[in-house]
């Protein structure tokens, strides 16, 4: 478990290995430089540790360091992941390090991914080597190569690093080189933190999870990357973590899409072979999952062109998709990857605006009780799911005898941290609902409060006529064609200030 969180690792420790002796074939490894190394790097872990001055279970410094490492062994995806999933790189810079097939491309990895800017690595002098031959992303914008903390006693070739090989006494000179890295090392940890932590204290709606897509469209994933984080929107997933398949991707949208404020795609003309029988593919499954999460979706098609689309049944999804998007004003198309987010931020800031009722996100059903009780139960569940999508808890209270003061005793408990309150009427009952409906207004907690407060009438019309309790302050919804469609249109209509205008078209 790293101390920063966010990242597989705190720090990726890129070394290499020396000449290997082993005269008597030994457990030993016969390698003097990568003992030195380990050495290093564990007095180094033990005194960043202590300056981070945390003893939390959960918050443990975390140095990657690969201690079978070959020179001659090819380069992995792997370890690509490894390094891009960690917030700091420490080089111990030697001879060796620079004639490794590992060295270039490991510092080159980790400075292509954002966020990462070269003082994020910390460069250790363990032995005189030639600068000018340093990979590109250890020198500064001149050329120069003047990061480096100094283990050698004097720049020349061949001088050994304080502490070689690796004396039980630890020398004072090599103690101080530590303590000097360790600080400067831990100050950085820290600041990284600092920097992370007001986006999740204080600002949870300028997160996003970034969804799977294409690998036709990584590039552009990644270009979507690098411009919402220089928004400051964190992303999810963390780097190194990014889902590969359908198990993974899974995963991912449980752990982290619940507390993401949008999960953001971008979908083109290949939908993938995964889910089985799923004719929008990955790009389907993601948004189901985010309307199961009542997460908003933004989306960009990149297809100009959706006839030419070459698999009929994903044709068909994109087709759907944009004729829902069409009908509630939600755009798919984009200029570029700086058009798409720039939309994000704006929709992100819009949701920050929306007025605080003062009450929390969530609704409290009272109702009597229908005489046909599966048209009832269909009208209900309609009501229900339409204030799911709004992302709002809820609490059903039915009345089959209307001077139940138990119950309405409980009601006024729930209502005191409601924002919403609804009375359904079922059978035009309205004798019924014009009693209960003074009662609960009469309750100081919903005077007080600006709270969405609908008596919803419905499914069937038997002639009753229709009543306006706006008296009470209550809206009249008439749902009396029995339609649940048409219902929870009606509902969505209402709570439009509190969902995501591209909620509506990508999951419905």
């Amino acid at each position: 478990m790293a101390y920063l969180r966010g990242y597989e690792h705190d720090a990726f420790i890129s070394y290499a290995h020396g000449p290997k002796f082993n005269l008597f074939n030994s457990d030993d490894d016969g390698d003097l430089l990568s003992q030195w190394s380990r050495t290093l790097i564990q007095d180094l872990g033990e005194q960043v540790a202590v300056k981070l001055g945390t003893k939390e279970p959960d918050r443990g410094l975390s140095l990657w360091m690969d201690p079978s490492l070959r020179g001659n062994e090819p380069l992995s995806d792997t370890l690509k992941k490894t390094i891009e999933g960690s917030a700091l790189l420490v080089v111990i810079m030697s001879p060796y390090y620079l004639a490794s097939n590992w060295c270039g491309k490991e510092v080159e990895w980790f400075g292509a991914v954002p966020g990462h800017e070269q003082r994020r690595i910390f460069v250790v002098h363990a032995w005189w080597t030639d600068r000018t031959k340093w990979p590109s992303g250890l020198k500064d914008r001149d050329g120069e190569s003047g990061l480096g903390y100094s283990f050698v006693p004097r720049e020349e070739e061949g001088a050994d690093p304080f502490g070689y090989p690796c004396s039980s006494e630890k020398e004072r000179k090599y103690l101080d080189a530590v303590s000097r890295l360790a600080k400067d090392i831990a100050n950085e940890i820290k600041g990284i933190d600092q920097c992370n932590a007001p986006v999740a204290a204080t600002a949870p709606n300028r997160s996003v999870f970034l969804g799977y897509m294409s690998e036709t469209l990584q590039e552009s994933r990644e270009e979507l990357r690098a411009c919402l984080a220089a928004q400051d929107i964190a992303i999810v997933p963390p780097v190194g973590q990014d889902p590969v398949d359908e198990a993974s991707l899974g995963e991912a949208l449980a752990t982290y899409a619940p507390h993401s404020s949008a999960v953001v795609l971008i979908a083109n003309e290949y939908p993938g072979l995964w889910p089985r029988n799923d004719p929008g593919g990955f790009v389907s499954y993601q948004l189901h999952r985010a309307r199961e999460l009542a997460v908003p979706c933004h989306l960009w098609l990149q297809v100009e062109d959706v006839t030419k689309v070459k698999k009929p049944e994903y044709q068909k999804f994109l087709e759907d998709l944009s004729a829902q998007a069409r009908s509630a004003n939600v755009a798919l198309q984009y200029a570029d990857v700086k058009a798409f987010a720039a939309d994000i931020r704006s929709r992100l800031d819009a949701a920050a605006q929306q007025p605080c009722t003062g009450a929390e996100q969530l609704a409290v059903i009272c109702s009597n009780l229908p005489e046909d009780k599966g048209r009832g139960q269909v009208f209900r569940d309609a009501i229900q799911t339409a204030l799911r999508d709004t992302r709002r808890e809820i609490f059903t209270f039915d009345f089959a005898d209307p001077k139940e003061q138990v119950k309405l005793r409980k009601v006024g408990e729930r209502v005191r941290d409601a924002d919403t309150v609804l009375v359904l009427c079922f059978d035009q009952e309205w004798d019924w609902a014009r009693m209960l409906i003074k009662e609960i207004s009469g309750l100081s907690e919903l005077r007080a409060g600006n709270r969405t407060k609908l008596l919803v009438a419905g499914p069937a019309d038997k002639n009753g006529g229709l009543y306006d309790a706006s008296v009470f302050g209550f809206k009249t919804l008439d749902g009396t064609d029995g339609s649940p469609e048409r219902l929870q249109q009606l509902l969505k209509h209402e709570f439009a200030p509190a969902v995501s205008p591209s909620n509506a078209a990508p999951l419905n």
